[in-house]
């Protein structure tokens, strides 16, 4: 059986959309002394996007061999080898480490949502990763199951 955990990053998905909604009223408005343009409305629009198109979401799953993390549509992407962790704990981030996928101390934080992650730590390094997830000790759990 295979865990997958699917988070909305309504963090990105908002203030994108909100920016996505003023640009077409600035445009069709013409407000200002050097209004926007059509190009500059697709040139921003095509950005805001793409961003949403690669960071509405994070999906992880977890299989008998994986942890998988991707965002958005599956671009941007991580796995991770079940044999190779060496512990598993239940973490709560600091709220300045941030969204997104982040340098932290001793490693890495995959995170899109909230403060409640577990942290891995590898077998083959000294650094760690932390996952972000709605229920830390369900996936936890999972993981354990499978290693």
């Amino acid at each position: 059986m295979k865990y997958i955990e699917r988070q909305i990053g309504w963090t990105v998905i908002v203030p994108a959309l909100g920016i996505l909604i003023l640009l077409l009223v600035f445009y069709l408005n013409q407000w200002g002394n050097n209004p926007i343009s059509y190009s500059g409305l697709l040139i921003m629009s095509s950005i805001f996007i793409i961003c949403l198109l690669l960071f509405f979401q994070m999906r992880t799953s977890v299989d008998n061999e994986k942890i998988r993390i991707s965002y958005g549509i599956g671009l941007i992407k991580k796995t991770i080898d079940i044999h190779n962790i060496e512990r598993i704990e239940i973490v709560r981030n600091k709220w300045y480490y941030g969204l997104g996928i982040r340098i932290i101390k001793n490693g890495w934080l995959y995170n899109i949502q909230g403060l409640n992650a577990i942290e891995l730590k590898m077998k083959n390094s000294k650094s760690i990763i932390r996952i972000g997830t709605a229920d830390n000790k369900k996936l936890k759990k999972e993981i354990e199951s499978k290693i």
